[in-house]
């Protein structure tokens, strides 16, 4: 991995645990199997993240749940979910791939972006326009 996508790589790690802080904290105030009702009724309300669309150069995997991929030069990584890994395992380093995404930006830290594929594939020769592999 070049050392630029390290510093992404970290970011991402970051706002991965920083996430996961009050989801184990809350979780602790429950009876086991049980989450507070203020956190039920607040995950109740939030409304799902918009899709977004982008292209780059897939530069491979930085884990077993991120890839890298080469957005307009900037090295940028992506988690993924189970559903995505045998997708993300057929990739080859050097294709372009077309993918959608979600992003979130933490609360009182804006520069740090959780970003997670929600579909990826690569993109044809022939520009069929097929949709990104789920």
């Amino acid at each position: 991995m070049k050392n630029r996508t390290k510093s992404s790589y970290i970011a991402v790690l970051t706002a991965a645990l920083l996430l996961t802080v009050p989801i184990v904290s809350g979780a602790s105030a429950a009876s086991p199997g049980t989450a507070p009702a203020g956190k039920v009724a607040a995950a109740k309300l939030q409304a799902p993240l918009p899709l977004k669309h982008g292209s780059g150069i897939y530069n491979g995997l930085a884990d077993g749940h991120t890839v890298e991929i080469d957005v307009y030069g900037e090295a940028t990584s992506f988690q993924f979910s189970d559903e995505l890994k045998a997708a993300a395992a057929s990739l080859e380093e050097g294709e372009t791939v077309d993918y959608v995404y979600t992003e979130r930006r933490l609360a009182g830290r804006p520069e740090v972006r959780l970003l997670t594929l929600a579909a990826i594939k690569v993109r044809s020769l022939d520009g069929d326009g097929d949709a990104p592999v789920h």
